[in-house]
């Protein structure tokens, strides 16, 4: 049986309130008002609670959905575009729900829901229950136990094989964009997806989190790949295990000085050994061919274990969205 997290040494359900949200799927995060100007409804969710504001200035709701539709009511995130967003905000944005639209996997919330022609276009994802990893390392003392560290390496594994396997980069692998409970894993936030081949190749920005990125996130005239997304997985193991990041410990590095320190190799992976720090080893490796894909790290780490995709059928999601171009849903 796979390990708990530390998470539910402390994990009381609480019977839910009025606002029928449980308890369990908001603990920890934090959760605010809704304010005087915001809809009741949304595409048919009814809007409970905001949470803090997501990128390209998205409004970023709680709510319930209703029964109907191929669907059975339950708890979803929404993410709202102002009517103000800009073109590039907007690309960005459609680029967003196309892709996490294209992923089927029990490993990444579903989509329930979306709309980029209304003013203020939007998309819906199913709620899942859990802390996202860079809280539950807050509580924990900053590290995570052994066992957990290798729940996570290979739970993560799983879902970057299930979603390069369907031809998507997420881009933005880091602790805020894994959500954890009990000995699951979900992989969310498809803001900076994108498909295989896309040219991503000049832009300034859009690349990533810095303490998470992969050299080619630096470098403006190499295309991301899911090599990208591997050498991030070995940044957040080797953050998980340790407590610190294993290239800048005092994440005071400037960007050029955090460059040289990703590609000269030097790594601080204590206190990782065996099939696990060989993986993480190789994934960091500065090129990205030598890293591996992700499926053949977790046959390195799991030999039983393989991804879930393709999905079944009760796990596929009902929407379809297709990326419209700037000016359709300018």
């Amino acid at each position: 049986m796979a390990p708990r997290f530390a998470l539910h040494a402390h994990s009381e359900t609480r019977a839910a309130g009025p606002s029928s949200i449980p308890d369990r799927a908001i603990r920890g995060r934090r959760i605010l008002p809704l304010v005087a100007d915001d809809p009741a409804f949304i595409g048919g969710i009814r809007l409970i609670h905001r949470l803090p504001p997501g990128g390209q200035g998205c409004d970023v709701f709680v709510g319930k959905t209703s029964p109907g539709s191929g669907r059975t009511a339950g708890c979803a995130v929404v993410k709202v575009l102002p009517a103000s967003a800009d073109r590039t905000a907007r690309r960005l944005f459609s680029q967003e729900v196309a892709v996490a639209t294209s992923v089927r996997s029990k490993l990444v919330p579903e989509v329930l829901a979306a709309d980029l022609r209304c003013t203020t276009p939007y998309y819906a994802q199913e709620l899942v229950p859990g802390l996202p990893l860079s809280e539950l390392l807050s509580i924990g003392g900053g590290r995570l136990g052994s066992k957990d560290t290798e729940t996570v390496a290979i739970e993560l594994l799983r879902a970057l094989a299930d979603v390069h396997a369907q031809g998507i980069i997420h881009g933005d692998v880091k602790p805020g964009n894994l959500v954890v409970d009990d000995a699951r894993l979900w992989l969310i936030d498809f803001g900076l997806g994108r498909m295989t081949g896309e040219d991503d190749t000049g832009l300034l920005v859009q690349r990533g989190t810095k303490h998470y990125s992969s050299p080619e996130h630096f470098r403006v005239d190499t295309a991301l790949s899911s090599a990208s997304d591997v050498f991030a997985w070995g940044l957040v193991v080797a953050r998980s295990a340790s407590g610190r990041h294993p290239v800048d410990p005092t994440l005071l590095l400037d960007d050029r000085a955090y460059y040289r320190a990703l590609t000269t190799g030097a790594r601080d992976l204590w206190p990782l050994t065996g099939a696990l720090r060989t993986a993480v080893e190789r994934s960091l490796h500065p090129e990205p061919d030598a890293r591996g894909a992700a499926a053949g790290l977790l046959a390195l780490l799991d030999p039983g274990r393989r991804p879930v995709f393709p999905p079944t059928p009760d796990c596929a999601p009902t929407t379809t969205v297709r990326r419209y171009d700037t000016e359709e849903i300018s």
